[in-house]
């Protein structure tokens, strides 16, 4: 018996939306770029770091219109590495069991329009000076580390020693962090130095160097 043409075409028709539905999957919360378009991957990595905030109503991303000059300028800026730097000196005041200080603070702000996230590498140095001896330096332990302000959110801890027996003496750590800021925020980074094994504050000094570099993606290693 002849099968019914009705039914034929409704089976096809079924066919061609389970093969049509998956590739109609948005990407990066545009509409209109599937999860199946070449540059799909490429937008959303925009998107997520504040590069672009879309066309229209920002619900859409436009994947075939021209790039003006001045929209070209504005994906460069939003994108671009952004750097930044400070340099001071403290003198440590006395802790409990310890003297400590922030030598250097440094205000960063991320790239990128709100709503996204960038990737930011801290890297800075500290150097502890005692100008004379110091009760209980045979040695001491020196540590250093950079912190976000907001939420005291902490990196990897530095550690040295400094053995202040035959007199004056100095040691210095690095410090570096990377992690992430969100786009458009200003975040404050301070290095903190504790000496500890002391109280005695008498000609103990820190200064440090701190230098911060902001870019749109890359991995790190917290936050």
């Amino acid at each position: 018996m002849r099968k019914p043409r009705r039914k034929t075409v409704l089976l096809a028709v079924i066919a061609m939306l389970a093969i049509a539905v998956p590739a109609a999957a948005q990407s990066g919360g545009f509409r209109d770029v599937g999860s199946g378009y070449v540059h799909a991957k490429a937008v959303d990595q925009m998107r997520s770091a504040g590069i672009t905030v879309g066309c229209g109503d920002g619900s859409r991303y436009c994947p075939n219109d021209p790039v003006t000059r001045g929209a070209m300028a504005s994906f460069l800026t939003r994108g671009g590495a952004q750097g930044y730097g400070a340099n001071n000196a403290t003198t440590l005041a006395a802790g409990s069991g310890n003297v400590n200080g922030v030598p250097v603070t440094l205000d960063v702000t991320g790239a990128g329009e709100s709503g996204g996230r960038q990737q930011i590498v801290l890297q800075g140095s500290v150097t502890v000076t005692a100008s004379q001896e110091l009760d209980g330096c045979e040695p001491c332990e020196v540590e250093a580390y950079i912190y976000r302000a907001r939420g005291s959110v902490v990196g990897p801890r530095s550690f040295a020693s400094l053995d202040t027996s035959g007199g004056g003496a100095t040691v210095s750590l690095p410090v570096d962090w990377a992690t992430r800021i969100d786009s458009a925020r200003t975040e404050q980074y301070r290095i903190a130095v504790f000496v500890d094994g002391t109280t005695a504050t008498a000609g103990l000094r820190a200064d440090g160097t701190l230098n911060a570099v902001t870019a749109p993606f890359g991995r790190s290693s917290s936050g």
